[in-house]
């Protein structure tokens, strides 16, 4: 697939219907009854919720396009419910707030909690339906964009977040490389650089590091291997160090290199595990899938104590 099958792939969804689905939030049933009959009148398929505790279970059942909550409610305020849809990774729900307030403080912790939009119950149906209107329509090109970046991804070497070769141009290059070395009796090294992030809930992985940091992760690898030689992609948990014509002997003063040059940047939540395994020119071997070869390194990936120079 090239770029342009890809973008075209991703704003194919654009002429995908989304579902007519309305979830409507109020703890005022009078309210809530005459607002449902206003957009089931329009063509909505409304299903109401007379608490935001409700209305979260209703998103158990079924996924909703759109949301219109009012702000004031006892327990869980529209404002509260925002912030649970949105912890629960719900950024394809565009939400829509009903308040009668004039109070710019509370419009700003809205917008931070991710309400994309407010109404008063009072406007009039054609700005009602104009603003829901604009909230489907908004939702659909999130999700058009959303798609043709994953597709871009799919077909891109680079990896956008993180600067380095994307895990796809790197399987496809290693298998090129590990045939050369293999053929020409060539050696061939690869030191895995696996990232450790602590999380709150104790789990170990790489998810939820922003893009600055892999940057700085990556720029520090490449500047401690050859230029133009050496290079570096994303795989899984962390990085791949590809070092062609290096003996695997080689590598334990390569990893004590890298992991000085990490060490700065390594924190109580972050830490980086090191491996490495290499092809030998002189040594028969038969062909060995670059998948696997990365996952038997990444196996053995372990702290490195750096030695300090004499």
């Amino acid at each position: 697939m090239n770029t342009a099958a890809a973008i075209s792939a991703g704003m194919n969804v654009l002429s995908r219907a989304l579902p007519t689905r309305i979830l409507l939030v109020d703890d005022d049933e009078l309210e809530l009854e005459l607002m449902s009959d206003r957009l089931t009148s329009a063509g909505y398929d409304v299903v109401r919720a007379t608490s935001a505790q409700e209305a979260l279970a209703s998103f158990e059942r079924q996924w909703f396009p759109v949301v219109l909550t009012d702000m004031q409610m006892p327990g869980m305020d529209g404002l509260k419910l925002t912030e649970k849809l949105r912890s629960r990774a719900l950024d394809d729900t565009y939400i829509i707030m009903f308040s009668g307030r004039d109070d710019g403080l509370s419009y700003e912790r809205g917008y931070f909690s991710g309400v994309d939009d407010y109404v008063t119950k009072n406007v009039p149906d054609i700005e009602l339906l104009a603003r829901i209107e604009a909230g489907f329509s908004t939702l659909t090109l999130r999700r058009s964009l959303k798609q043709a970046r994953a597709a871009l991804e799919s077909v891109s070497t680079v990896d956008t977040q993180s600067g380095a070769y994307s895990t796809r141009h790197l399987l496809s290059a290693l298998h090129s490389e590990m045939q050369r070395a293999r053929r020409y009796h060539r050696n061939l090294s690869v030191v895995v650089v696996q990232v450790a992030r602590e999380s709150a809930d104790g789990t170990v992985g790489m998810e939820g590091l922003d893009a600055m940091t892999l940057q700085s992760i990556v720029r520090t690898l490449q500047k401690v291997v050859r230029l133009h030689v050496d290079w570096v992609a994303r795989i899984g948990g962390g990085f791949a160090v590809v070092l062609p014509e290096t003996h695997v002997s080689a590598t334990g003063t390569i990893q004590n290199r890298i992991a000085r040059a990490l060490e700065p940047l390594e924190t109580e939540e972050l830490s980086f595990r090191l491996a490495a395994a290499g092809l030998d020119g002189n040594a028969q071997s038969g062909e060995l899938d670059p998948l696997d070869f990365l996952r038997g390194i990444e196996k053995n990936c372990r702290p490195v104590q750096v030695e300090v120079a004499a």
